[in-house]
């Protein structure tokens, strides 16, 4: 799938220092020419959502009382969008677009803070390629899953959706056209080559093995080493540990879940995310172990609270509810610091971050009052703020 290079050591690209108990990374270029973009975020940031305007949210009565008090604040544009509560998905995804085209008016660094939107390029990939495959299973549970797939299409990444949707499907009469294998790796290079080499690897994996899952782990595989590749490319250490530790997270996350559906090592090998700070083989050579087990391993690194927690919740109740949650405070706490830098793209990088948590935490509480569930039990799956 991915050569040898994914597995070289995250400790090639960013150096730590303890700051407050914390890993602190900080940027190899202290840019004073992001003076004034630095004083927009500084003002922008002081309208975030904090701990106690998400509890407001929280003792709103209904969903459209959510809205209602969102709508008081920076959100009312975004919001003008829609009259029904169920439709909150399009506000959130018009108010992510505004923070998107804000942090590109502002930032120095296109190439690198333009990563952000080529996740979603990523994301609408395996949606489309999924749903190519389900078409042709010519089946009425295929056809209403492949409707169903406009729903789940983001339209922030680079990349025009038509364009994707093309090359998966060049038959089709679509607008748009084709991406090219030859794009400049130039300034302005939309990650197109990567999105191209991971459909065709995600292509030959599912051709061979006939598995859906083979899409989702192959096209996560391309994703994290473009992100942080890219992140290396600029010598940002602040973002190539904060996409160290989503791979960190992540491949702890799925030695559980490969463990709960009493699956192979196999599977575990495949799915495992490159450059994180723990060594694959860690992964591999407790598999035999048992959860617990395990995460006493971890004892002694940087993600022990998170592990020792997050089991006991996946023991209790065969659940990684917890462990989810504590993974996203994890890289709050990470991305924190960033509200203090003064220099660097590192701040709208963390302002970015804290609008996307946020509207996490927005769609938490909302899909819980639409479904009716009592405010103790969504704040039990709200995580921390940003400030």
């Amino acid at each position: 799938m991915l050569d040898a290079r994914c597995w070289s050591p995250i400790t090639d690209c960013w150096n730590n220092q303890e700051m407050n108990g914390q890993q602190f990374f900080t940027s190899a270029k202290q840019n004073t020419n992001y003076a004034y973009a630095v004083g927009r975020i500084r003002a922008l940031e002081t309208k975030l959502l904090d701990a106690m305007a998400i509890g407001r949210l929280l003792e709103a009565e209904n969903a459209q009382e959510v809205l209602k008090t969102l709508s008081e604040g920076e959100y009312e544009d975004s919001l003008l969008a829609i009259s029904d509560a169920a439709d909150f998905e399009t506000a959130l995804n018009i108010e992510q677009e505004r923070v998107y085209s804000l942090i590109d008016k502002l930032s120095l660094d296109p190439q690198l803070t333009s990563i952000f939107r080529a996740k979603w390029d990523f994301h609408n990939l395996k949606a489309l390629l999924k749903a190519s495959y389900l078409k042709s299973a010519d089946s009425v549970e295929s056809t209403s899953q492949v409707a169903a797939t406009d729903g789940v299409l983001v339209d922030s990444g680079l990349i025009p959706v038509d364009a994707i949707k093309f090359t998966i499907e060049p038959d089709d009469e679509q607008s748009g056209g084709g991406l090219s294998l030859t794009g400049s790796t130039q300034d302005g290079d939309d990650g197109s080559k990567c999105v191209i080499s991971a459909l065709e690897d995600a292509q030959a994996q599912y051709a061979e093995s006939q598995n859906p899952q083979m899409i989702d782990i192959v096209i996560d595989n391309h994703l994290q080493n473009f992100l942080y590749n890219r992140a290396a490319e600029h010598s940002n250490l602040f973002l190539c540990g904060y996409f160290g530790a989503i791979a960190d997270l992540t491949n702890i996350k799925s030695f559980i879940r490969v463990k709960m559906l009493d699956e192979g090592v196999r599977l575990l090998d495949a799915v495992l995310l490159p450059y994180g700070s723990l060594d694959r083989d860690i992964y591999i050579s407790q598999f035999d172990e048992t959860v617990e087990n395990f995460a006493a391993s971890l004892s002694n690194t940087l993600y022990a609270a998170v592990v020792g927690e997050g089991v006991r919740g996946w023991t209790d109740g065969h659940s990684l509810a917890i462990y989810e949650k504590l993974s996203d405070n994890y890289l709050m706490n990470y991305i924190r610091p960033a509200k203090y830098m003064v220099f660097g793209v590192e701040p709208l990088i963390g302002y970015l971050l804290a609008k996307e948590h946020e509207m996490k935490l927005i769609r938490i509480i909302v899909i819980g009052k639409l479904n009716g569930l009592p405010s103790e039990n969504i704040k039990e799956r709200l995580r921390d703020t940003y400030v």
